[in-house]
């Protein structure tokens, strides 16, 4: 087992050098949407190069709600309003573009017939959004702006290799709990549980005063050797035991033995999934 436990060891190590640099933080390019300043002359003076396009609905929880997106050129916009706002035929809404760095860039006010939305083009990569039927909305200028946001890589080894290494811990965990276990009662004695709380050796001798759990008398047991520096029936010679014969004991060392050995195996395939997929991202 101990072999097993190296070998699981250096299997993580592996994997853990080919997971950790693939692990950090990429700019993924994006648009972002911010104010501009007014255009000089009239707005709708401006060639238009978009109208709204297909809609979208995103279903209202509440019903006379209207929540839909629509289309306008390389841009969209989420609408959202209630029937009971008092500015009927004004709504919100917000304006993205089709790779946005936020999920809501810019705030608008729109017009109820999202048809009346023009997108206009103004020197200067300037856009001008205009709406005949929602005079607030008329002339508002945005410009679309190069902006990066920060993902995360390689999450997928690093989430095996931490699968594998937890394993790892708790087979490692459990074979130190069994050999501790089975390296404290190699040395104890079979016996049974007496009567008034003693045990009685299954190699004679007079009864030893018990220091457990109350157990019904002529319970199979393994108890530590009393010291020899103790008389037997004296409050100095009272001695630890566990329930369970020898042979029941081995079979829970055995047991958990496998259980560790499973561990390990686990934690391996593991640690080779991980190295797998890092080299192949």
């Amino acid at each position: 087992m101990t072999s097993l436990a190296v070998l699981a060891l250096v299997c993580f190590g592996v994997a853990a050098s080919l997971v950790a640099p693939r692990v950090r933080t990429e700019p993924v390019p994006c648009t972002r949407l911010e104010a501009a300043s007014s255009p000089r002359g009239d707005p709708e003076s401006l060639p238009v190069i978009a109208v709204p396009g297909h809609v979208r609905d995103l279903g209202g929880a509440v019903p006379g709600d209207f929540r839909f997106e629509r289309e306008l050129g390389a841009f969209r916009v989420r609408y959202a309003m209630s029937a009971e706002e008092p500015r009927w035929g004004v709504g919100h809404a917000t304006l993205t573009g089709a790779r946005a760095c936020d999920a809501h860039d810019l705030g608008v006010e729109v017009p109820t017939p999202s048809s009346d939305l023009r997108l206009r083009q103004a020197p200067g990569d300037v856009y001008v959004l205009t709406a005949a039927a929602a005079p607030a909305s008329l002339g508002l200028p945005f410009r679309a702006v190069p902006g990066a946001h920060l993902v995360w890589t390689g999450l997928r080894p690093a989430a095996l290799a931490t699968g594998a290494l937890l394993t790892l811990a708790g087979a490692l965990l459990v074979v130190w709990i069994v050999r501790r276990r089975a390296t404290r009662l190699a040395a104890w004695v079979e016996g049974v549980v007496g009567p008034s709380g003693t045990v009685v050796s299954a190699n004679g001798g007079a009864a030893l005063f018990a220091r457990g759990p109350s157990l019904p008398p002529g319970t199979p047991i393994l108890h530590a050797p009393p010291r020899s520096a103790s008389p037997y029936r004296s409050a100095r010679a009272e001695v630890d035991f566990v329930a369970g014969a020898r042979a029941n004991l081995d079979a829970w060392e055995a047991t958990w033995r496998a259980r560790g050995l499973g561990l390990l195996v686990v934690s391996m395939v593991g640690s080779a999934a991980a190295a797998a997929v890092a080299l192949s991202s």
